[in-house]
């Protein structure tokens, strides 16, 4: 999952600090869900979802 969620933030050219901005958590909080340290909780990956455009079953 978190290599998919890489790739779908780097095909909308934002970075990991926007991302995290939008998200409303920290950059290391979102590093880390990149990194597979954390798995996203469902509403961030919702976000995560339209920031990206991309539907919630692309990240599984």
């Amino acid at each position: 999952m978190h290599v998919l969620i890489l790739r779908a933030r780097k095909s909308q050219n934002i970075t990991q600090l926007e991302m995290a901005k939008k998200l409303g958590i920290s950059r290391q909080t979102y590093v880390d869900i990149e990194n597979g340290v954390r798995v996203p909780r469902v509403d961030l990956l919702n976000k995560i979802s339209e920031i990206t455009n991309k539907s919630v079953s692309y990240f599984f």
